[in-house]
């Protein structure tokens, strides 16, 4: 091991010191972003692992797996919208299949129409 790399070594140890850690993430503009990852990777991993972390166990799994492997951001977001709705409903004394029932039945928006359709009047 030469010299300068010691001293990297020490400095690797003083940041990872508890003491010197800072558990936060608001600071996005003090992160620092390995290669080939963007700020939109790092806050779904984060927000994977806090959905992991707190309902690891009610889901099987077999099914959290599936949702952390899941790349795309807005399903993986409207997944954890839902088991945090489902949540709160059972919590307030809903049944399961209360819970499905109303996610069934919920409304689902039209989507906007727009597009090449919508500029030619078809």
């Amino acid at each position: 091991m030469t010299p300068d790399d010691a001293d990297e070594l020490t400095m690797l140890q003083a940041k990872m010191n508890p003491e010197n850690v800072k558990l936060s993430y608001a600071d996005k503009d003090k992160r620092m972003i390995p290669e080939g990852l963007t700020e939109e990777d790092i806050d779904l991993a984060i927000l994977k692992g806090e959905f992991e972390r707190k309902y690891s166990k009610l889901i099987p799994e077999d099914l959290m797996k599936t949702i952390m492997a899941d790349e795309d951001p807005q399903r993986v977001k409207d997944i954890i919208s839902h088991v945090e709705q489902a949540a709160i409903m059972t919590d307030k004394g809903m049944s399961a299949d209360q819970v499905i029932d109303a996610f069934k039945n919920t409304p689902r928006n039209k989507q906007a129409d727009g597009g090449l359709n919508y500029l030619m009047g078809l």
